[in-house]
């Protein structure tokens, strides 16, 4: 079996995060993608309350049978991604983890914790970004480079900040192309990101 991870704030979850969840599936031939929003202590600004977060990402997962989403950082706090990738891989013993990035996670990779960690025990799946040359980043990490997997994947470049300046700015319809409609809702009925 092989499981890619997918760890992030999510504020909130957007259509690029869906789009590069579906590609990378198929791409390298997953069985399942679990989605892990960070805990409320993550040091992110704007960061909403870790419960909405989890409920919009469960909105999307909840329409692909591939997809799922897990309350391991929910209930745990503030984790590193080593230490939630050695949770999943007691979880699934037999299964090949990956974790899936962006290309701009990767260009800060080193200042995450143990790093030598994920790179030895784990694969990364690795989405580009038009204005990011991969080829200078994976060199830094050249003793792991087939650990590293770059992706073929085109995804839109949106962020969720720039979601959030929209829904705050009162601009419903043009964010409503970068939001799962059930999500676009939630956050409405509840008034999130004013």
């Amino acid at each position: 079996m092989k499981i890619g991870i997918f760890g992030g704030s999510f504020n909130p979850i957007h259509k690029m995060h869906e789009d590069m969840a579906v590609g990378i599936l198929k791409e390298f031939g997953l069985d399942k993608v679990i989605f892990v929003p960070t805990g409320d202590k993550y040091n992110k600004r704007d960061l909403l309350d870790v419960k909405k977060r989890y409920h919009m990402v469960s909105l999307v997962c909840s329409k692909y049978k591939e997809f799922e989403v897990s309350d391991y950082e929910v209930r745990n706090g503030n984790r590193y991604t080593y230490q939630t990738l050695n949770y999943f891989s007691e979880i699934y013993k037999d299964a090949e983890i990956y974790f899936i990035m962006g290309a701009d996670s990767l260009v800060d990779f080193e200042n995450w914790k143990k790093i030598d960690v994920i790179l030895r025990n784990y694969k990364l799946l690795v989405v580009g970004r038009c204005n990011i040359c991969l080829d200078e980043v994976t060199d830094k990490y050249i003793e792991y480079k087939n650990n590293i997997m770059l992706s073929n994947v085109k995804t839109a470049i949106v962020s969720s900040t720039f979601i959030r300046e929209l829904l705050r700015l009162g601009n419903r319809k043009e964010v409503s192309c970068f939001l799962d409609v059930d999500v676009l809702d939630y956050i409405k009925k509840n008034g999130l990101y004013l």
